[in-house]
């Protein structure tokens, strides 16, 4: 049996799967935003490298213009070079290593980040890999300092030339190392996410309580909802029960009487005295007939039967309907217009529908019977997903009364009626999934509109 659940536990559902999803999004949201400030923070780390890499570009040409060294070979020993060269170091920690080498690529200075200013020469290994220069000897003053590096760290490596006019008198090479970079950023990317994780979860429990809050105005209003539904409910059986005890009491009063009088008049000893009670047991058996009438039809309207849709035919179903009342109508010699040529398919349930065809055509053939000329009307036509229907007769008409009051059960104006036909009709229809309407006909009679689904 498959499990059904109530609609607060739906929404319930609902809401959390909304709650997750967006928890989901917007942690991966921050960590995009996250992800993109570390880049954007990379490129202007690299890009404030170079700039301070220009500066001293700048500084070191200054000096050759100006001759005060005027070879590139001599700077290796002027105290300026290599205080800007340090000065850079200094201001920039991002950058692990920087040299200065001639138009020839040979190498004049190079300084690390972190190291004090050496004399000596010095040899850089990569991991991994080998020097291949000559060491120096024992008996040479020279001593070597040999500086490993990480082949797995990620650099940046950077060209600044050395220009004197148009003429390149070196370079000066900087190597700007990322995984530094990042390094930094990481403690600034935690504390931003930390921060982010704290709105993240502040927002979701404004959001949770917001969801209680709303929860509870809407089970306050389900339940408003179901309270007035049963007020209506029993409002409604209220006035069923009521218009059933009077249509029910009346002929029971009438019958109460009648037997009355069969028994004094199978009392009486006159010769016409059983004629009299006969014909009294006659409208005994009318009165019966006018209570079972009555309850069969207060069934139909508080029980209707189930409809079950399948294509049919609306032209169809009313010349059916047509020939089945054909006596009532040769009888009172009525003048039916059917303007129904083409054939009208639609998905509707064949039975309950021609019930509703006969109920409106009674109720017009029933309201024509004082007039002296019947004419009754039939017309039908499209309208998007629709067929429109209406019945017009030539009758009374409803007058001053409000048309709608037509639908209400037990009412009606003609003796003998039960008041249940056109309700039922309306009931039918609106099961369709249509409309049932009244109105005045111009220049007499009354019109029923009918709107059904094709």
């Amino acid at each position: 049996m498959k499990k059904q659940y109530s609609i607060g536990t739906k929404a319930l559902i609902l809401y959390m799967a909304s709650l997750l999803l967006t928890g989901f999004v917007l942690t991966a949201l921050v960590a995009l935003l996250v992800n993109y400030w570390k880049k954007s923070m990379l490129q202007n780390a690299i890009s404030l490298a170079r700039e301070h890499g220009q500066r001293v570009a700048g500084e070191i040409s200054d000096i050759i213009h100006k001759g005060i060294e005027p070879e590139m070979a001599k700077l290796k020993q002027n105290p300026r070079v290599h205080a800007s060269i340090e000065l850079l170091l200094k201001q920039n920690e991002n950058i692990v290593m920087a040299a200065l080498v001639d138009e020839r690529g040979a190498m004049v200075i190079r300084r690390y980040q972190g190291e004090e200013r050496r004399t000596s020469d010095t040899a850089v290994i990569e991991a991994g890999g080998q020097y291949t220069g000559s060491l120096p000897s024992a008996m040479d003053d020279t001593h070597l300092d040999v500086i490993l590096h990480s082949r797995g760290e990620k650099m940046r490596e950077m060209d600044i030339p050395v220009m004197i006019g148009e003429k390149m008198m070196g370079k000066l090479q900087f190597s700007v190392s990322e995984d530094a970079i990042l390094n930094r950023l990481s403690d600034s990317s935690s504390l931003i996410t930390q921060s982010l994780v704290i709105l993240l979860v502040t927002l979701l429990l404004i959001l949770s309580a917001a969801y209680f809050l709303l929860w509870r105005i809407f089970s306050r209003h389900v339940l408003l909802i179901r309270e007035r539904d049963q007020l209506d409910k029993l409002a409604a059986i209220g006035t069923l029960a009521s218009g059933l005890a009077h249509e029910i009491r009346n002929p029971l009063n009438s019958m109460n009487i009648n037997i009355d009088v069969v028994r004094e008049e199978l009392d009486d000893p006159r010769e016409d005295s059983q004629k009299k009670a006969v014909e009294l047991l006659d409208s005994l058996k009318r009165e019966i007939h006018h209570l079972n009438q009555t309850l069969s039809n207060f069934m139909k309207f508080a029980l209707p039967g189930k409809i079950e849709k399948h294509p049919t035919d609306l032209a169809v179903l009313v010349r059916e309907t047509l020939e089945f009342v054909s006596g009532e109508i040769t009888k009172k010699n009525i003048k039916v217009e059917n303007s129904i040529l083409t054939a009208c398919p639609l998905l509707a349930d064949s039975t309950s529908l021609k019930q509703l065809l006969l109920n409106l055509i009674l109720n017009a053939v029933q309201a024509m019977e004082q007039q002296p000329r019947k004419e009754l009307r039939i017309e039908v036509f499209p309208e998007g997903k629709f067929w429109h229907l209406t019945i017009t007769d030539n009758g009374a008409g409803f007058g001053k009364t409000d048309p709608e009051k037509c639908f209400e059960v037990f009412y009606t104006t003609r003796q003998g009626g039960f008041g249940f036909g056109l309700p039922i009709a309306r009931q039918i229809a609106e099961a369709h999934g249509g409309r049932l309407n009244a109105e005045n006909a111009s220049p007499a009679g009354a019109r029923f509109h009918l709107i059904i689904p094709k």
